[in-house]
C-alpha cells in the first residue's frame, strides 16, 4: 500500500532497472526485480483530487486515507 503525488513519476521509478537496484531493500523494488512486472497488477483504490490545495494539506489528507 502506498500514496504517490506525482503516478507518472512512480511508474517512471518502477519501470527504471537502476532504481530498482538501487532500491532493492523495498519490498516492491526487490519484488519487480525479482520477477516480471506481467506478474503484478495495479489497482487505483482511490483518486484525490488535489487541485487547489497545498502541499502540506494533500500529505494530511493522503495519510488520512492511508
Amino acid at each position: 500500500m502506498g500514496s504517490t503525488f506525482n503516478l507518472s513519476r512512480r511508474f517512471t521509478q518502477y519501470y527504471s532497472s537502476y532504481y530498482l537496484k538501487r532500491n532493492k531493500n523495498m519490498y516492491i523494488c526487490n519484488a519487480l526485480g525479482t520477477y516480471s512486472h506481467f506478474e503484478f497488477s495495479l489497482i487505483i483504490i482511490e483518486y484525490i483530487n488535489t487541485l487547489n490545495i497545498d502541499k502540506k494539506e494533500i500529505r494530511k489528507l493522503l495519510l488520512l486515507c492511508e
